[in-house]
């Protein structure tokens, strides 16, 4: 995968992610119709090749931009 390719799968998940949050908090972010099983990304349901960490380098890169860009986050 090239790095924009990269870039673009984040930026999907991103826009997915942002969809999920509202007025009650954050919600453990998916995408809609992600497989389920062992070995695959908790979010995106992406093979991975180890189980640990449970997400893939996109959807966790994804997550962060969302968490980061929430109002009323506290800078660390």
């Amino acid at each position: 995968m090239t790095d924009q390719d990269f870039e673009a799968e984040v930026a999907r998940r991103v826009e997915a992610f942002s969809a999920q949050v509202g007025p009650g908090g954050v919600p453990f972010f998916h995408l809609p119709g992600a497989p389920e099983g062992l070995c695959r990304c908790l979010s995106c349901g992406d093979l991975l090749a180890d189980p640990y960490p449970p997400r893939c380098r996109a959807c966790i890169e994804a997550a962060h931009k969302v968490l980061n860009n929430l109002p009323g986050r506290c800078p660390r």
